[in-house]
């Protein structure tokens, strides 16, 4: 299994980004999880929204096939 990932921090928010790679399936994520430290010294905001993207692909006879979205938050 191999997993690449970015997580950004826009000091308003914390963003990440995901791939996961194996020998017959991959996934990728998109993730949003909420404020940050230096967003509360920039953007005071009582509303913090955290939420989860992502879709399951499967390889199969040389081709790629979407299984299924996740959704979370």
């Amino acid at each position: 299994m191999e997993l690449y990932k970015v997580t950004v921090d826009n000091g308003n928010v914390v963003m990440d980004y995901e791939i996961r790679i194996g020998p017959d399936r991959f996934s990728m994520k998109y993730g949003n999880q909420g404020g940050t430290q230096i967003g509360k010294l920039l953007y005071p905001n009582d509303q913090i929204t955290e939420f989860a993207f992502w879709w399951e692909f499967e390889w199969k006879n040389g081709r790629i096939r979407f299984q299924k979205m996740n959704v979370a938050g």
